[in-house]
């Protein structure tokens, strides 16, 4: 299901019969999001953040993590929503609306956002949730992908064929169980309660189950990648919190595995997109991963 045809006059009427005597305001679109946003200010009542779904797959799966972290400890953590249904078709969540206050990933909050992350991880399953795969199964179909790109499919094939057997060494001395994954966990998603100071998650449309290292390889290479002071006190707050020994977790090898497979897939969205700056940023990036490389193999 998508909404995208849907003009904004339609989704006013539609929603106006599920909040009548309600001012209802649509925000911007956001960049890299197909979703549509608004804020509902009641007649009485505290105002709602409404978040309207592109994919009625994305909003089945927001509405089976909110039911199921809404039962367990985490709640504090996480806004519940306070209702959720389909109206003509168009499927929506509706939040409160909470003072809170963005974050960044910094020496003083690292110790949180670890403790956040190890609480998702630590989180009940759903058997509702998509299995998300590890990324040493998306290397061959991405690298495919790379073939109208004969001079990147062939650096990354060489890459790849350098590092496999240390790959295969690393995930062989690896074992964890499947966990919760937010799978986009970072700071535009992590905000803090401006009554309490904690610190709370949201947006889990993406969540999953699958690999521990998936989350973190995408937030090392991101949020985490040029602060390793700030990535030591993440990493030890992490496993104090799920009670992971130092020697466990995580190997260097297979952080890097997930970037690798994380900028593989830049070059073929890039040009469906024609976004030529972001496909100059898959080619800095997989300089970078080729540097990084001497760390560890």
């Amino acid at each position: 299901m998508s909404i995208s045809w849907i003009n904004e006059d339609h989704l006013k009427s539609s929603l106006t019969r599920v909040f009548p005597k309600s001012n209802i305001k649509f925000l911007p679109s956001q960049t890299g999001s197909e979703n549509r946003h608004a804020i509902v200010y009641p007649k009485n009542g505290n105002p709602l953040f409404l978040k309207i779904y592109a994919s009625l797959d994305r909003f089945e799966t927001e509405k089976e993590v909110n039911n199921l972290l809404g039962e367990f400890a985490i709640q504090d953590h996480f806004i519940l929503a306070e209702r959720a249904d389909i109206t003509d078709g168009i499927a929506w969540l509706a939040f409160p609306m909470l003072g809170l206050t963005a974050t960044t990933l910094s020496m003083q909050t690292a110790v949180q956002y670890g403790e956040l992350m190890a609480m998702v991880h630590s989180s009940p399953l759903s058997t509702k949730l998509e299995v998300i795969k590890p990324a040493f199964l998306r290397v061959e179909p991405r690298l495919q992908l790379l073939k109208p790109f004969p001079l990147i499919f062939e650096r990354c094939l060489a890459l790849w064929e350098r590092v496999h057997p240390a790959i295969d060494q690393a995930l062989a001395a690896y074992t964890e169980l499947p966990v919760l994954l937010q799978n986009d966990f970072g700071e535009r998603n992590i905000f803090v309660r401006r009554d309490t100071g904690q610190m709370v998650i949201i947006d889990f449309e993406r969540a999953g189950v699958g690999d521990t290292l998936w989350e973190l390889g995408k937030l090392w290479d991101r949020e985490l990648y040029e602060k390793p002071s700030v990535r030591s006190i993440f990493l030890d707050s992490y496993r104090e919190k799920r009670g992971l020994l130092q020697n466990q977790w995580p190997y260097l090898p297979a952080l890097w595995l997930v970037r690798f497979v994380a900028t593989l897939a830049i070059f073929p969205y890039a040009t469906r997109v024609r976004d030529s700056n972001f496909f100059e940023h898959g080619l800095f990036k997989l300089g970078l991963i080729e540097q990084d490389i001497s760390a560890w193999c």
